[in-house]
């Protein structure tokens, strides 16, 4: 059985600093995808879900620290070891992603513990769920806009498939506006979309 040493969880520590950065370093250092997913009941949204893939050389600087050496293998101890590391730098960002209805921005809770996902592609990415609670409660029908955002600019932010950037489940009536990349100001470098659950 193969441990990760204090010096190897040392090495993920550092690794999940550079793979997501800090405010100091103001400019883009890479790309996260991102697919979401909103769940809807009596008209307002209840659960927002995110998953997050990092671009391929992110993805390839971070799986060759979570592989065991000798057998090549993803060692599980190392891959949790890196997930508490990236917690440590994302929950306090609600996981990149956002939630907000008349300019007030919904606290984003986690429902359940995020966890890496790789895709056959060899893409390194997270899964997150999070519950959804306004500051106030939002009218029915009220447009609501959920976005992808690194507020430390390190990760520039694209919707995994633009086409259809969010599922949305709970609504009969869901009506989704063009999905938005904002290129300026405090949000520069994400990724929104509008939604409106017709009552």
């Amino acid at each position: 059985m193969h441990t990760l040493s204090s010096r190897g969880f040392s090495l993920l520590l550092v690794l999940a600093a550079a793979v997501l950065g800090t405010p100091a370093l103001a400019h883009p250092h890479g790309t996260m995808q991102c697919g979401l997913s909103v769940h809807y009941d009596d008209g307002q949204p209840q659960r927002v879900s995110g998953r997050l893939l990092m671009d391929a050389a992110h993805s390839g600087q971070a799986l060759a620290q979570l592989r065991d050496e000798a057998s090549g293998q993803l060692d599980p101890a190392r891959q949790q070891r890196f997930l508490f590391a990236l917690k440590m730098q994302m929950a306090r960002f609600n996981w990149l992603l956002a939630a907000e209805t008349d300019g007030q921005a919904a606290e984003l809770v986690e429902t359940a513990a995020p966890t890496l996902l790789l895709t056959p592609d060899g893409r390194l990415g997270l899964s997150v769920d999070l519950a959804v609670q306004p500051k106030t409660p939002a009218p029915p029908g009220a447009p609501w806009t959920f976005a992808c955002h690194d507020p430390s600019w390190y990760w520039v932010s694209e919707f995994a498939q633009p086409e259809a950037p969010m599922a949305i489940t709970g609504c009969a009536r869901a009506v989704a506006a063009t999905p938005l990349k904002v290129s300026t100001g405090p949000k520069a470098g994400s990724v929104q979309v509008e939604v409106r659950c017709a009552p």
